[in-house]
């Protein structure tokens, strides 16, 4: 029991460092969420008259969807490619840092990129369905 108690104490300042490093990161990602959200809504809201006219002259609502998407996405990609590129750099300086994470691990670079792109498409779904259920007239009026 001894034992025990002495290994606790000694793995708790790794630990506290682990469990603060997650609540960054998560405050983080949720930040990251929350921003890209505001900008593409924001982007929507400017381009309610155009959505408007798309939406006269006869597209579809998986056209604007599709349009919105696409906008959000090239800044998403950007960033991600930005990232990996960081991660890449770094990964010397993280490696001290992780416990059985080696150089290079594939499987986090993986699972991050797919919590990121997940993370994304939330904060998308919103604002193209707002465009997507825009109507022409209310649109056209707000010029």
């Amino acid at each position: 029991m001894c034992l025990l108690n002495a290994l606790n104490a000694m793995l708790a300042y790794p630990r506290f460092r682990a469990v603060l490093l997650a609540a960054f990161s998560m405050s983080a990602s949720l930040l990251a969420a929350v921003g890209l959200y505001g900008v593409i809504a924001q982007l929507v809201a400017q381009r309610m008259p155009e959505f408007g006219v798309r939406r006269a002259v006869g597209a579809q609502t998986r056209d604007l969807v599709w349009l919105v998407a696409r906008q959000g996405c090239i800044g998403v990609g950007t960033g991600l490619i930005a990232g990996l590129a960081g991660a890449f750099a770094t990964e010397r300086l993280i490696k001290g840092m992780l416990y059985g994470v080696e150089i290079g691990d594939a499987q986090s670079l993986v699972a991050t990129t797919f919590a990121l792109i997940m993370s994304a498409a939330l904060g998308m779904v919103l604002p193209a369905l707002r465009a997507a259920r825009v109507d022409p007239m209310a649109a056209l009026r707000q010029e």
